[in-house]
């Protein structure tokens, strides 16, 4: 069954690239074909700090990058300029018989299609900074890596006191215009939150105090800022951990 190309605006991903320091340009994929403006959309921002890799080779200024669904259907496709950019995730027209687009719970996978050697990559693999990519219509997900290597870790990897562990979650994420900002402490510390835009400008330090050992929530109301997406950072003694939060209005 083809699939139809056709120029498409990206609703969900403004947010998303107004917020970053340089965009991607529009440029057409030409490997990866796919049925657009199906009526519902979804949107997986790939930022530079993604690393868009295939094994040890480094994505290139023309290399494309497709969503792909259950049945093997492209749902969405965005050429790599190097730059952060996003993909238009579309979901399935339920106005059409046939199934052009991803279903409410479809989890996606990735296939790269490098141009300098016309070879084409299944089932590369990506992990999420937000999200976890499941179809949902008006959705946003931010890779954390894809291919390559992650862009938020601890800083302060395992111990045996546990202090290289995950301990920063937000809920909810995306928010609108408040969330709680989660995080465990092992011990008493002195912890500082801050909130910066994605170029590491700081906007917020929502918190700087000593805390006991034991779980925490900071509320934090973004009521002022713009929708796009923020980095929110906990250092607590020798150990930091960042996150990103969407704001979506």
């Amino acid at each position: 069954m083809s699939r139809r190309l056709r120029r498409f605006s990206r609703p969900l991903a403004t947010a998303y690239l107004s917020a970053l320091p340089l965009l991607a340009t529009s440029q057409m994929p030409v490997h990866f074909s796919f049925t657009a403006n199906t009526g519902n959309n979804a949107t997986i921002a790939v930022p530079v700090s993604a690393h868009p890799a295939v094994g040890e080779t480094s994505l290139v200024s023309g290399d494309e990058i497709g969503v792909f669904i259950p049945g093997g259907i492209c749902a969405g496709a965005v050429v790599w300029t190097g730059v952060n950019t996003a993909i238009t995730v579309w979901g399935d027209n339920d106005q059409t018989p046939e199934v052009d687009g991803a279903r409410a719970g479809d989890r996606p996978w990735f296939r790269v299609w490098l141009h300098t050697t016309q070879t084409e990559h299944d089932s590369v693999p990506v992990s999420y900074s937000a999200g976890d990519g499941t179809y949902i219509a008006n959705a946003m997900h931010v890779l954390a890596s894809l291919g390559g290597i992650p862009a938020l870790v601890p800083s302060a990897r395992g111990s045996a006191d546990g202090r290289g562990q995950d301990r920063l979650s937000i809920y909810p994420n995306p928010f609108n215009p408040t969330t709680n900002i989660i995080f465990n402490l092992d011990r008493a510390e002195h912890v500082r939150v801050i909130v910066t835009d994605v170029a590491g400008r700081r906007i917020a330090e929502i918190l700087n105090t000593w805390l006991n050992a034991g779980s925490h929530t900071v509320r934090y109301d973004a009521s002022t800022l713009k929708s796009g997406v923020y980095a929110c950072r906990i250092i607590a003694g020798s150990y930091s951990q960042t996150r990103l939060m969407i704001l979506v209005r």
